[in-house]
């Protein structure tokens, strides 16, 4: 799922789930990124994401950042429509130094980056703005403080196998 962060008429920032309406009132759709390198950012995206503006990201961050030492680079997204698009499997394909692995249908409770948004909106829901400027400098700053803690690769994404764990013993149910 792609986050859309927005604000109500009083200052408090919510998360907005429902992301298949477009032009959402003082909302800042995001899309970001992270790496077991320890690279990460974050993109404010013009209205709801598209093959296109994914593509984009895709090259501005992937094939900037994309490290010598090892070759192909593993690469993990969600089932998000966009991401699941023939343009951009055709994009993967056509990009060996990345290995696109497969990621269960209904493991979105396990994924590094949902984990890394639910931390994001844990620091933004408590603070209030008036603007979509604002909210997307909010959200900014509480990306990078949370990307910046000592343990967070080892939270994120070492801690997969544990939260794997964890699943099975709940019966596949959602954990948090």
């Amino acid at each position: 799922m792609l986050p859309i962060v927005r604000y109500d008429d009083s200052g408090n920032i919510e998360l907005y789930n429902n992301v298949e309406h477009l032009n959402i009132p003082q909302s800042v759709p995001t899309c970001g990124h992270f790496s077991i390198h320890g690279t990460y950012g974050i993109r404010r995206l013009q209205g709801r994401q598209n093959t296109a503006q994914y593509i984009e990201g895709l090259e501005s961050v992937l094939l900037e950042n994309s490290f010598q030492e090892q070759k192909p680079i593993p690469f993990v997204h969600d089932h998000h429509f966009v991401h699941n698009a023939r343009v951009v499997k055709t994009w993967f394909d056509t990009h060996e130094e990345f290995d696109l692995l497969p990621w269960p249908q209904n493991f979105g409770d396990v994924m590094p980056m949902e984990r890394l948004w639910s931390d994001v909106y844990l620091d933004l829901k408590n603070k209030s703005v008036f603007s979509v400027d604002q909210l997307w400098d909010e959200i900014n700053v509480s990306f990078q403080d949370v990307c910046s803690k000592n343990n967070f690769l080892n939270d994120y994404v070492c801690g997969i196998p544990n939260k794997l764990k964890e699943i099975v013993e709940a019966d596949g149910k959602l954990i948090k």
